[in-house]
């Protein structure tokens, strides 16, 4: 399989996965992270970043993955999922869905990369953040 056919299945699979979680938690007006890596182990080992970003937020992502694989940030802002980000190296190839034009890459850890991101809910502003961090 090519890469980009990997990456459209990968998209395809994470968003049938938070399709599911939101329709299982329909009565919650709202994805707390520390609900969902409760019930994963592999998101408890995510960290959270110290600053909040607009547009993201504050980002959990893995220390496990190496500069050659394919990452997952969740994107939250009070505890709560607004988002996430598909984030894979550009020597895999630009797709059509990423948020970037081709050969536009962003450099995540030192790599030049595509990304890919997915809002639950409206981005965090600066002033989301400013709130959030008081």
């Amino acid at each position: 399989m090519k890469p980009s056919l990997l990456l459209v299945i990968l998209v395809i699979a994470i968003i049938a996965i938070v399709v599911v979680v939101f329709y299982n938690f329909q009565s919650e007006s709202s994805l707390n992270y520390q609900y969902l890596a409760g019930k994963n182990d592999k998101l408890s080992k995510y960290v959270k970043s110290g600053y909040c970003v607009r547009g993201s937020g504050f980002v959990y992502f893995s220390t496990e993955a190496n500069s050659s694989q394919s990452k997952l940030h969740i994107l939250t802002l009070n505890n709560e999922i607004v988002g996430l980000r598909l984030i894979w190296p550009a020597s895999k190839g630009w797709a059509p869905y990423s948020d970037m034009p081709q050969n536009i890459t962003v450099n995540v850890s030192s790599v030049p990369s595509y990304t890919q991101t997915i809002y639950f809910k409206k981005p965090p502003t600066a002033e989301d953040c400013a709130s959030a961090l008081a």
